[in-house]
């Protein structure tokens, strides 16, 4: 199969077989692989997407031109730390983000910016750059202790809370102590992003901490919370939709449809670095369901909404799975559904 994949596959599949499934000097010249990824269209468009633009709108939202979705995207496209033209793209955010990890929080969705610009810079190889450790190293250790509580008992009773603005009205309100000093104590899909990427190089203690946050997901309790959190108080009277909760497509069961689809395949390959995740029962229940796409010579053609390609929306909920520059034909959906199943069940070699 790998090698279908890499005769059927474009640029951006050929060096993602090369870099991630066949072994060390097995694959034809790296240098040349490097070069056509780096001038097909596909990285050409996401390349010009990523400019140094620190407002909070710039970095999280829907556009693709947001900081989260062109870097996440590029990432998948596998461009990683060491091509030049990324790394001269991601300096400034670099710098921005050691410069923001010394200045006071300032508001209340300082550090989900910092987790967020960090988790996906260790997605694009930078994870052992001081700053962006450093960030990931806080939230695991935040995580962690969180985690060590076991509880799940996370909102607050709305009739304690005054000025609650119409628009959240109905949403359950988070207990103002889980932003004890600005560090959020529950996970959020950036935290989940970052520590998959880092994990196969940290230490024991600290791989202990990110499975222990991830031990934390992989409950019902937690994944029975609202999605998207709620709303949280931070300061007097001023009210946030605290979101991006690591809610997991398939936890009740399958068939998926909407959103929920679109999700499963990224946050399957993200958690299955994770030991504990790779033998619960939700990991192996999705890689059933996805084998059920096996076509009769082998190959795997998941449904077209499982690997959507939107014009907007977040990466991390799987708006922008496309691999393939030309995606408008059967085969395209059946190298990268192939190409993400291979991914899946060699990621626990």
């Amino acid at each position: 199969l790998r090698g279908w994949v890499w005769e059927a596959g474009d640029a951006v599949v050929r060096h993602r077989v090369a870099t991630e499934l066949m072994p060390t000097g097995a694959a034809p010249d790296r240098g040349a692989l490097v070069e056509d990824l780096l001038g097909c269209e596909p990285v050409r468009r996401w390349l010009d997407r990523l400019v140094p633009d620190f407002r909070f709108s710039a970095l999280h939202g829907s556009r693709p031109t947001a900081f989260e979705n062109a870097m996440g995207k590029l990432t998948q496209l596998g461009l990683r730390k060491g091509m030049a033209e990324l790394d001269d793209r991601v300096r400034p955010f670099r710098e921005w983000l050691a410069e923001a990890l010394e200045r006071e929080p300032g508001h209340a969705f300082a550090e989900f910016e910092r987790a967020l610009v960090a988790g996906l810079l260790a997605a694009g190889g930078y994870g052992e750059d001081p700053t962006v450790s450093r960030v990931l190293e806080r939230r695991r250790r935040t995580l962690a202790r969180h985690a060590a509580t076991e509880d799940y008992d996370v909102y607050a009773r709305a009739e304690d809370f005054r000025g609650i603005p119409k628009a959240f009205a109905g949403r359950p309100i988070l207990d103002p102590g889980l932003l004890p000093d600005g560090a959020f104590r529950l996970p959020w899909i950036y935290d989940l992003v970052g520590q998959s990427a880092v994990l196969p190089d940290l230490a024991k203690r600290e791989r202990g901490r990110a499975g222990d946050a991830i031990g934390y997901v992989l409950d019902d309790r937690y994944q029975a919370l609202e999605p998207g959190y709620g709303i949280l108080r931070a300061g007097k009277r001023r009210y946030y939709a605290m979101g991006w909760d690591v809610g997991l497509p398939g936890w009740t069961g399958f068939p998926l449809s909407g959103r929920p689809a679109s999700m499963l395949v990224q946050r399957m390959v993200w958690l299955a670095r994770f030991p504990t995740a790779r033998c619960h029962a939700w990991f192996t229940a999705g890689l059933r369901h996805l084998r059920s796409f096996r076509t009769g010579r082998g190959t795997y053609r998941f449904p077209r909404e499982y690997l959507r390609e939107g014009a907007s929306g977040y990466w991390v909920t799987g708006a922008y799975m496309g691999l393939m520059a030309n995606r408008r034909t059967k085969r395209a959906l059946e190298v990268e559904s192939t190409f993400w199943m291979l991914l899946l069940e060699g990621a626990g070699s």
